[in-house]
């Protein structure tokens, strides 16, 4: 009888800030074998730092392969970001973020370890153009769909229409 197969989910995020109106946006690409995911929205909580909008979307890329796939134990998720503040904010490493953010890490890495999912972190060079390689333009496409969502929410708090180049994709 063979061992069954590991459960392996690649998932990339990306997210967009305005640091003027705090308006911001992620996206998440999730891929398994069987299926490809891609998401794009708003943050929940309060995001004042472009490095907590990328950190708050890490940690809902890696929630969404969680549920989404309703991984069980053994099953590992590889997540590329191209922030590694983030990284090293999910990993636990690199001084001590803000409460929010602590709380965002803590979720994640508890999420991880009761369902018995490994989780390895990646870092992608991020503008580095589609031609670059399929690794890139996954990456593009979260940049764009987040910034999307971030002119969107710009544009929602703001009595002020905004320019035609703010509302293209990138």
């Amino acid at each position: 009888m063979s061992k069954p197969s590991r459960q392996i989910v690649t998932v990339f995020t990306d997210a967009s800030f305005c640091h003027k109106t705090k308006a911001a946006g992620f996206a998440v690409w999730i891929k398994t074998d069987a299926c490809t995911l891609r998401h794009a929205g708003a943050f929940k909580i309060d995001i004042n730092e472009a490095w907590e909008a990328e950190t708050a979307a890490l940690a809902n890329g890696i929630c969404a392969a969680l549920g989404r796939l309703d991984m069980k134990a053994g099953g590992l998720i590889v997540a590329a970001s191209d922030c590694l503040r983030a990284i090293d904010i999910i990993e636990g490493r690199g001084g001590q973020p803000g409460k929010a953010m602590r709380k965002v890490r803590d979720h994640v890495r508890g999420e991880l370890k009761a369902r018995g999912v490994e989780l390895r972190l990646k870092h992608v060079k991020a503008h580095k153009g589609k031609s670059a390689g399929p690794r890139h333009a996954v990456n593009e496409w979260c940049d764009g769909a987040a910034k999307v969502v971030m002119r969107e929410r710009r544009a929602a708090n703001s009595n002020v229409r905004p320019r035609s180049s703010d509302t293209s994709v990138a």
